[in-house]
């Protein structure tokens, strides 16, 4: 967070908003748990109820989210229990890398159900593929994050509040993510071309691979993204052969 915010602050003449520090650390709670009330953030930020209602009503709904509202047991207010949104914790992670990699099982623990990825990270420790997982979810983030803001997008969201562009729904936030960190952009090119372009990261993409084979989850969610990528080729093949008749009768 330090090298982007002097940058920025240095060479492009921007101040982060009042309370830069609060909010992220209001983030952090939700990065590190499953979800949490007003008063569990108000305790970890170490600030009073109004301030961390402040904070979180600043950050709906495109960081954090309502997920429900329990009713009281006996008298007394109901109570609103949130969560971080994947956007809110790609964010989070990328500004706050150091500490995101430290606590990166600890995440994963929190937000298991929430990327295919995650839930299978246990999976991926046993094939000892953990290191190369890790490695490619951090790039994914950062690809994330330059596609959906720009140019240092992570503190550019958190000092401004919106991104540049509009968000994908949490699914499709989910698959995207998926689809990055199990490097299944690679298989939509020749395997000699990965090969020599790749040799580094070869052998680890093959043992990759032969895990997802092996994994009913993994190869499902392989499947459906080359059934939908060879479905918009034949389309695109289509629509050029038709165009060529076209030009042909001309």
């Amino acid at each position: 967070m330090h090298i982007i915010g002097d940058f920025m602050q240095k060479n492009i003449k921007i101040k982060p908003a009042k309370g830069f520090k609060t909010i992220t650390k209001c983030l952090e709670f939700f990065a590190l748990n499953n979800e949490g009330t007003v008063e569990q953030v108000a305790k970890y930020i170490n600030r009073d109820y109004t301030t961390a209602l402040r904070i979180i009503k600043k950050l709906l709904p495109r960081y954090i989210q309502l997920e429900r509202i329990e009713s009281p047991v006996r008298k007394g207010r109901e109570t609103k229990v949130y969560r971080i949104t994947l956007h809110g914790l790609f964010c989070w992670m990328a500004v706050n890398k150091k500490v995101a990699e430290e606590k990166f099982e600890k995440i994963i623990e929190a937000h298991k159900e929430r990327l295919l990825t995650f839930k299978k990270w246990e999976y991926f420790k046993d094939k000892g593929l953990a290191d190369y997982i890790k490695n490619k979810f951090f790039q994914s983030i950062l690809h994330y994050q330059i596609f959906t803001m720009g140019f240092f997008p992570a503190a550019y969201t958190l000092i401004y509040g919106r991104p540049m562009i509009p968000l994908a729904n949490e699914k499709g936030v989910a698959n995207a993510a998926d689809f990055d960190i199990l490097q299944l952009n690679r298989l939509m090119f020749p395997p000699n071309y990965v090969k020599r372009n790749f040799k580094n990261e070869w052998k680890n993409l093959i043992s990759l691979y032969k895990a997802i084979e092996e994994d009913y989850e993994l190869k499902r969610f392989k499947d459906m993204i080359i059934f939908e990528r060879e479905r918009e080729l034949n389309e695109q093949l289509k629509a050029i052969q038709d165009w060529k008749q076209l030009l042909s009768q001309l």
